[in-house]
């Protein structure tokens, strides 16, 4: 069999150009033909001609105007539109299959904290900018379109998690399909860009922002980035819009502007690392357009810095700053303005800063021994040696201005959640949930290598090689989410693989009490008293153990534990178990005969039920619990106003049903003329 001659990459890729561009010119030899029709036209990325192609300069024949595109052309422009958005759906089912499995899960970890302390006292959404002055917030945290998201998962779905994991599928499953349209304006082939988006669907690290309800934060702050550097590029000529919504490209220019400023602002409003937008809008402005030939002669690194900065579309990088600064500003009128500041770097806080990045390179490219808590930065020969190695890999990736623009994505989008460790406002410093947004410059430094190897026509290997992480990626993303099926599952695996801690023990007693195993919820609890934890955790600890002992009747070893939480600091729950346990007290001194006792004890419950409401003005538990009492304490008319205060709140929980009757039962009791002098 004869060898078959050499064909150089311009020849493979060539495509007609402008007049005045730099082509090879045909050779003799019969070319043979692309594997893919959506191959990339831009010549810079491909390099220089290889030697022996003579390179002429095209001329323009005077007088005569460039003929337009032939119908052949127009037809495989519509091929090549066709199988993008074929890939794109594939993409997108992709992200839809893997994680199919989570839509049968429950809430978990603080799920029902933020839907029960937030979202439950929401009027509209527009409550999650502007909430109410008597909400508890979080220091630091303003992530009011995430809230509003869970608002509006409320409304339609109230608390059947189904409809909250259903909503974080899809929204992962697009930003898949969004991470192909992006390889794709980035000069990516199709199948190579299709390759960096099924590695971003399955990529195993995603579990715990996907999996877990609360976890949306990094999904939604993702899609509108994603969002906003898409249609940036997509608009850098208005052109590119105007085809797209068949609109003039003035009108096409404007809509694509306010949209980048609205996709900024709404990045940044879903979770903080949204605010480095207009960064990556100005790092990928910089590489040339997919159809942009006048590159070719360009060098091995690229274009000059001039010419890089002149395709920086700098409207958009305007517009989207204008969106960050808009968050930034009613972040300011909000609570989380209030926020601790950051402390000053120590020679400490940077080995752990060094240490941090190399968790997260290792995460990234080895995501094994994956746990959906990390107490602690690891320390040790791994994190360092993954450290170095990601230092090497960006060195090296700025040799090529594509890889430049992958690595500086990781980095940048990573860059907010490494403040943490200076910032102290979560109760880990580092969580693989922080890598979503991140991950999707793997995935592009994926879609560019896979580009490259088919340039060199290794099809084969490329193919095998996507194909075997695909499903390598698949597996452990579907095996990973059943941890995240329960509290119990989900606890139980976090304290085996990281004992000795006490916020994993705490949550694995509440969801074991919950399931109503008191013995061995009472296990847990102890275990995380004697446990490595914050003082706030350790209190809540005691709190729960007071309430597990007061579900047993056991009022003195209940009174003791909420003492106990009340010494370390002051809690709403712990008020409430002290007066739960002197009403109890009370009721029981009345059934034999002791009014005297229960006039006293009434009284202890009384203050102690006031005590939590004014930690917890919301508390609707201590509103109801205080009705009764001042109820059984002859206060009829009290207890009226606490029973109805208590509806006022909650009135779709089981507390808010029952103090609903009680009211109503007690307005008609003292309506009655007859029971006048009980007023």
């Amino acid at each position: 069999m004869p060898e078959r001659p050499a064909i150089s990459a311009d020849q493979f890729f060539s495509t007609p150009v402008a007049s005045g561009v730099t082509r090879p010119t045909p050779v003799t030899t019969t070319r043979r033909r692309p594997l893919c029709p959506s191959f990339p036209t831009n010549r810079r990325m491909l390099g220089r001609p290889s030697r022996g192609v003579q390179v002429k300069r095209a001329t323009r024949v005077r007088g005569k105007t460039p003929t337009r595109p032939s119908r052949a052309a127009a037809q495989v422009t519509a091929t090549l539109t066709r199988l993008d958005a074929a890939f794109a759906c594939v993409a997108f089912l992709a992200g839809v299959a893997v994680y199919a499995n989570t839509l049968g899960h429950g809430f978990v970890w603080d799920d029902l904290i933020v839907l029960d302390s937030r979202v439950r006292f929401y009027r509209s959404a527009l409550d999650a900018f502007f909430e109410p002055t008597n909400l508890r917030g979080f220091p630091g945290v303003f992530r009011p379109l995430t809230f509003a998201s869970f608002w509006l998962d409320q409304r339609l779905w109230w608390r059947n998690a189904f409809g909250f994991h259903l909503t974080s599928v899809l929204l992962h499953a697009l930003n898949a399909a969004l991470v192909y349209g992006l390889a794709r304006l980035l000069g990516c082939v199709a199948f190579a860009a299709l390759g960096g988006a099924l590695l971003f669907a399955v990529h195993p690290i995603h579990t715990g922002a996907v999996a877990w309800v609360s976890g949306r934060v990094d999904v939604l702050a993702t899609t509108f980035t994603l969002l906003a550097v898409t249609i940036a590029l997509r608009s850098r000529t208005a052109s590119g819009v105007a085809s797209t919504l068949a609109v003039r490209p003035a009108a096409a220019g404007v809509a694509a502007t306010l949209a980048v400023a609205l996709f900024a602002f709404a990045a940044a409003a879903s979770k903080e690392p949204g605010v480095v937008t207009p960064l990556l809008i100005a790092a990928a402005g910089t590489l040339p357009r997919r159809d942009d030939t006048t590159t070719a002669a360009s060098g091995p690194s690229g274009p000059s810095l001039s010419d890089a900065l002149h395709r920086v579309p700098w409207r958009h990088v305007a517009a989207a700053a204008a969106g960050v600064g808009a968050y930034l500003v009613l972040r300011q009128v909000n609570r989380a303005a209030d926020a601790a500041h950051l402390e000053p770097p120590t020679l400490a806080s940077i080995g752990t800063f060094v240490r941090a990045f190399g968790f997260y390179v290792e995460r990234l490219l080895v995501p094994m021994d994956l746990s959906a808590y990390v107490p602690v930065v690891p320390d040790g020969a791994v994190p360092w040696s993954f450290a170095a190695l990601g230092a090497i890999a960006a060195a090296l990736a700025l040799r090529a201005p594509r890889l430049r623009v992958a690595v500086f994505w990781i980095l940048v989008t990573l860059a907010p959640s490494m403040l943490i460790i200076l910032a102290h406002i979560s109760v880990t410093m580092v969580a693989e949930r922080y890598l979503y947004l991140p991950s999707v410059g793997l995935a592009l430094l994926a879609a560019f290598a896979l580009t490259t190897v088919a340039v060199r026509d290794r099809p084969r290997l490329a193919a095998a090689t996507v194909l075997a992480a695909i499903a390598l990626g698949a597996g452990a993303t579907v095996q990973r989410n059943r941890v995240w099926h329960d509290e119990v599952t989900l606890w139980s695996e976090v304290t085996r693989r990281t004992p000795g801690y006490a916020l994993p023990n705490m949550n694995l007693g509440l969801a074991l009490a919950d399931a109503g195993r008191l013995d061995e919820a009472e296990v847990a609890y102890r275990a995380a008293v004697d446990a490595e934890g914050s003082v706030s955790t350790k209190r809540d600890t005691l709190v729960n153990l007071g309430h597990l002992q007061l579900r047993r009747d056991r009022l003195d070893d209940a009174l003791g534990f909420f003492e106990r939480a009340t010494a370390i600091a002051s809690s709403a729950s712990a008020e409430y178990g002290v007066g739960a346990v002197y009403r109890a007290r009370a009721r029981a001194a009345l059934a034999r005969g002791d009014a005297q006792s229960a006039v006293a004890d009434f009284a202890r419950a009384a203050a102690a039920l006031s005590a939590a409401l004014r930690i917890d003005p919301r508390h609707y538990k201590s509103e109801y619990l205080l009705g009764t009492v001042l109820y059984q304490s002859g206060d009829l008319t009290a207890a009226l106003e606490h029973f109805r205060r208590a509806v006022a709140i909650a009135p779709d929980t089981d507390v808010g049903r029952e103090a609903a009757e009680a009211a109503r039962e007690l307005a008609a009791w003292l309506a009655d003329p007859t029971h006048a002098s009980a007023r």
